[in-house]
């Protein structure tokens, strides 16, 4: 999968959940079946475009706000997994991070 078919599953996801009427309906489907094939992405490949996309954000937050549970649920699936990505990444790179983490809680 490349940069520019992930932004496309992207916005078609979110095209599905906007039109999405009830839990009946084919955008809910489509929907669900898009952010499945999101999760498939490369872990490189998600931390690339979450983070270099402002869009992605306010995406998100709109598919796990959304009225169907279904879509919410599917949603915050993807969220959890692209923080996991994101958060394994952060101590790779960095142990700062963990140093800064600890000074909030204390």
């Amino acid at each position: 999968m490349q940069k520019q078919e992930f932004l496309e599953l992207f916005k078609a996801a979110q095209r599905a959940a906007k039109y999405a009427s009830d839990e009946n309906s084919p955008e809910v489907a489509r929907c669900i079946q898009f952010m499945k094939r999101l999760k498939e992405a490369p872990a490189s490949l998600a931390i690339d475009v979450v983070l270099n996309n402002n869009s992605i954000g306010n995406g998100i937050r709109f598919l796990r706000d959304h009225k169907n549970p279904q879509i919410r649920s599917e949603a915050q699936l993807l969220s959890d997994l692209w923080l996991r990505y994101l958060y394994a990444t952060g101590r790779e790179q960095s142990e700062s991070l963990t140093d800064f983490e600890q000074e909030k809680v204390s």
